[in-house]
């Protein structure tokens, strides 16, 4: 993933802006055989700041890491940086469009609007835009198989005691009580988006 290693160790033995030295130290790491997600973790960095850096240096060596700009960037995302974003995309479970959009200004400084994003990650990328189905974290994994058995077995307690088909019906009852968070939000996914809650703070 990471090229030039060559000139990555020069560059690490002459460097003097310390804000560089970070930067390159962290690529060194990468270069080396760390997984870049372990890099990130260990340097305490966002997945969006690694994979930049990773990026900049493979394509304008030292020089990427120092300059803030490029004047004239033209607004639009090539191929490769869509399969690059898709690659950092895949790394959450569910992302809100202005998290995409602060995302996309840092890796590739391209502004868009909310209509845009939306656009580019549901028809290019295959994203699902759509709110997130909630499910109780305390729900069990087998939660179908459990339910099958316990009507199984109530149903065959009640013709133990005479009762028939036709007089049997079943009904379900469940617990209420007030939500005091909306969920109304949308967002991206690759597959169907799920949050977990627990104690009233959503868990992915």
């Amino acid at each position: 993933m990471v090229a030039n290693v060559e000139k990555l160790r020069e560059a690490l033995n002459e460097e003097k802006d310390p804000e560089v030295m970070w930067k390159l130290s962290f690529i060194s790491l990468v270069a080396g055989g760390m997984k870049l997600e372990g890099a990130i973790a260990h340097f305490g960095i966002g997945i969006a700041t690694g994979y930049k850096w990773v990026r900049r240096w493979n394509s304008e060596g030292v020089e990427g890491l120092r300059r803030k700009k490029i004047p004239g960037r033209p607004p639009k995302l090539s191929t490769e940086e869509l399969e690059e974003l898709r690659r950092v995309l895949k790394a959450k479970p569910y992302w809100s469009v202005k998290e995409v959009m602060r995302l996309i200004k840092e890796l590739f400084r391209v502004n868009y609007s909310d209509e845009q994003i939306r656009r580019i990650l549901v028809e290019k990328l295959g994203m699902n835009y759509a709110k997130p189905f909630v499910r109780d974290y305390r729900r069990p994994k087998d939660a179908e198989v459990i339910l099958a058995e316990r009507v199984e077995g109530a149903i065959k307690n009640l013709k133990d005691r005479g009762y028939k088909d036709e007089d049997i019906v079943i009904g379900f009852l469940d617990e209420a009580s007030p939500q005091n968070q909306a969920n109304t939000v949308r967002v991206l996914s690759f597959g169907k988006p799920r949050i977990f809650k627990k104690y009233g703070q959503d868990e992915s």
